[in-house]
Parts: C-alpha cells; structure tokens; sequence
C-alpha cells in the first residue's frame, strides 16, 4: 500500500484506491513496468477483507500475497498465496524452523480465518 497502510475496521474505498491504485501507479511509474503481484501489509487477521481483496484485484493485480506462511500449489488463491518472511538478521532456530514447514503448520488456523475472509472473489 501507498503508506504500509493495514486495512483495518470499516473498509472505506477512497481509502482503498489512494492506497492500492496509489501504490501500483508509483511503483510503476519507477521502475517503467507493469506490477502485477501485491502484498497485503500486516499479518492479524482483521487487516483482511473481501473488499480490500475486491479492490486489489479490482486495480489490476494478478496475484496477491499473505503474510502468512504455507508452500504455494497450482491450487492456490492466485489472491490469497502464502509467504515465509526470512530476513538476514532472523535466528537461525527460527530459520530453520520456517523452511522446515513448522511454522506451516503453526500457521493453519490463521491462513484458514484469512481465506474465509478474502475468499470467493475469483
């Protein structure tokens, strides 16, 4: 989003379009190419919505990505794909505990309460 706003409570649109169509125009603009892929900012689960993923798909993206970790399959939501955060400064225990699928399964119960809430929108 434009500001690494989280779309959190009511759903406002005007909101919406600043921070989603905002943010792809930008992005655009900079690098002089197409962006298709977006990433919901926030992981707790009231930062999703059906609108907020109507309005995404709705600016033209083709894929969307979670903050939630879980492999992705010629089966997924192309607007509800998981993601493993992993950065330079993460403990190694932690590390290896996210590419060994722990934090997968960790995860279930959240991704499950995202897909309803963003889900059916294809």
């Amino acid at each position: 989003t434009a500001s690494h706003l989280r779309f959190r409570g009511a759903f406002e649109s005007a909101v919406a379009l600043h921070e989603i169509v905002g943010a792809k125009t930008e992005a655009e603009s900079r690098l002089g190419a197409a962006v298709d892929v977006f990433a919901w900012v926030g992981g707790e689960s009231d930062t999703y919505s059906a609108e907020a993923a109507q309005a995404i798909r709705a600016a033209g993206f083709r894929f969307a990505f979670t903050t939630k970790s879980y492999p992705v399959t010629p089966r997924s939501d192309p607007f509800a794909l998981h993601r493993t955060m992993i950065d330079a400064e993460m403990d190694f225990d932690l590390f290896r505990a996210k590419v060994a699928g722990i934090v997968d399964m960790a995860k279930a119960r959240d991704r499950r309460s995202i897909n309803r809430l963003i889900g059916g929108f294809r």
